[in-house]
């Protein structure tokens, strides 16, 4: 059995699911993508992003 026999979707379809994967990665620096599959087939992506802040603390004061 070969890989294209067992997903129940089109080529033309896996050609898209794959490009809106790429399209959620690109430019992500800290996060995650993460693929929702019910039956087999991909039915959701999401993209969580994470802002990362490279901010000092403020100094304590002392009193």
């Amino acid at each position: 059995m070969t890989l294209n026999n067992r997903l129940p979707y089109q080529a033309s379809q896996t050609s898209l699911t794959t490009q809106k994967i790429l399209e959620a990665l690109q430019g992500l620096r800290f996060g995650s993508v993460e693929i929702i599959v019910h039956d087999g087939r991909i039915v959701q992506i999401e993209r969580k992003e994470k802002l990362r802040l490279n901010l000092a603390c403020p100094a304590a004061s002392a009193d």
